[in-house]
């Protein structure tokens, strides 16, 4: 198996694939012991060609991931789905940009460096607390074992398919790393407390939302970005199309805002 093979498998568009297959590789040594020095070579190019040569690479460096899998008796389904975030951000970069190319390679990496795994509908991220979290007069201390949870793009929010994924995902590191968590947590533009006025109780997003137990939300803006595809300073430019762009340019326009929700839910 090649990288390209790759390319075929998680069907990297056509435009794209050729795009890459015409790239240059980099001459960057790639070091499974410590994947940050690798990443560290990869910052001078990140500039080139628009990340095409980064993305060839990442390719290429699936196949020794495979391999990594292959060792750890990781179900093959498993190593597929997480080589989705590659198609899924070089679509997004091309959608964005008009032209073939790579940004998000900082994230992406965490898949290819054993860090995030993707399980079904969701990404886990085996973790511990580096602060504590006080919710619901529970105080979970610093240096808890937990689960980060992240949301692939690219899918309906499929709260059935989500509760699949959050069922397998400790039995899932338990086998393969021998790692146990007590909590699932999750910093989402999805777990705004805000959006409960835009959204009916049954939405995916709300069902999604009544998972967790959100404790804190900061003022980051990741929901405008998500909800409308880009960031404008004046929320009067945003286009509408959907029920919930024009919901939420509403309520910008009234003077609300909409931060990042984080939220925590206890693993049974």
């Amino acid at each position: 198996m090649t990288g390209m093979d790759i390319a075929r498998k998680i069907q990297l568009p056509d435009l794209i694939f050729e795009a890459v297959y015409r790239t240059e590789p980099l001459d960057v040594a790639l070091d499974l012991e410590n994947p940050q020095n690798t990443l560290e070579a990869l910052e001078t190019f990140v500039e080139q060609e628009n990340g095409l040569r980064i993305l060839r690479f990442f390719l290429d460096w699936g196949v020794k991931l495979k391999e990594q899998y292959d060792a750890l008796g990781i179900p093959e389904q498993v190593f597929w789905d997480g080589m989705k975030d590659i198609a899924i951000w070089a679509e997004d970069y091309y959608d964005k940009h008009g032209i073939p190319g790579f940004a998000e390679w900082g994230w992406v990496a965490t898949t290819l460096s054993l860090k995030v795994f993707r399980l079904g509908r969701l990404q886990f991220e085996p973790m511990q607390l580096d602060t504590a979290i006080v919710c619901n007069g529970h105080t979970y201390p610093e240096g808890t074992p937990v689960l980060n949870v992240h949301i692939p793009a690219g899918e309906p929010l499929d709260v059935a398919e989500v509760r699949v994924a959050m069922n397998y995902a400790p039995e899932f590191f338990k086998m393969y790393f021998q790692k146990t968590s007590a909590l699932f947590i999750c910093h989402s533009w999805l777990l705004s407390p805000q959006l409960k006025e835009l959204l009916q109780e049954d939405s995916r997003i709300m069902q999604f939302q009544n998972l967790f137990s959100v404790y804190e939300v900061d003022q980051e803006r990741q929901a405008e970005e998500r909800v409308f595809g880009h960031l404008e300073e004046n929320p009067s430019a945003y286009p509408v199309g959907t029920s919930l762009q024009k919901k939420m340019k509403a309520s910008l326009l009234a003077g609300k805002s909409f931060g990042m929700g984080r939220g925590i839910r206890v693993i049974q």
